[in-house]
């Protein structure tokens, strides 16, 4: 009863910080069409995609050690927990700063022969999404350590937050500031809502 009890809280944590997650990261192009139109969302789309793309397959790469960290976690060993701790950061950055420096070159290629010339978001957008590629894969190692100590609450409310302020500065960095002030809304509100 006590484990039904303790997997229904985490459950509902897990659901409640999966859709503020989903919020944040990708409420994006429906505020970008709103405000700037459907034609902005294709310059959007197509420069934040591979960064995004690159970043999730950084985390879900992350990921596989989680299984492991628990292991150390039910072994009480915390010395082996810190250095896995602090080896994923090191290894999670490494690739993250080799994907956001490739794209800081290379995007702007990528896109146009992907889709065009004309559907460049530009550099300072492309810049963005480079640092937020960085930051989202850091930060989704430190999920993942909160998960596995039994952290959903923090983690809830990070993410709630997170989404919230997320939408508001997006909303109006996107009006004074075009797409690139929605992407930099992303990267502010993860900045001053992470852990």
């Amino acid at each position: 009863r006590d484990l039904l009890r303790e997997m229904r809280a985490f459950g509902l944590h897990a659901l409640v910080w999966n859709t503020a997650s989903y919020i944040t990261m990708y409420s994006d192009t429906i505020i970008v069409s709103r405000i700037l139109g459907p034609t902005a969302v294709s310059s959007y789309y197509a420069t934040t995609t591979p960064a995004q793309w690159g970043s999730n397959a950084i985390m879900r790469l992350m990921a596989t050690a989680v299984p492991g960290v628990n292991q150390l976690l039910a072994l009480n060993d915390r010395i082996a927990l810190r250095a896995t701790y602090m080896r994923l950061i090191r290894y999670s950055c490494g690739l993250a700063v080799a994907l956001g420096s490739c794209l800081l070159v290379i995007n702007r290629d990528l896109v146009s022969v992907w889709l065009g010339d004309r559907l460049y978001g530009g550099d300072v957008l492309n810049s963005i999404q480079c640092l937020y590629a960085l930051w989202i894969v850091m930060k989704g190692v430190q999920y993942s350590f909160l998960v596995v100590f039994g952290r959903s609450k923090t983690l809830t409310v990070a993410t709630v937050s997170d989404a919230g302020v997320k939408l508001l500065l997006a909303i109006y960095l996107g009006r004074k500031c075009g797409i690139a002030g929605v992407a930099a809304a992303t990267l502010l509100s993860s900045f001053l809502c992470g852990i």
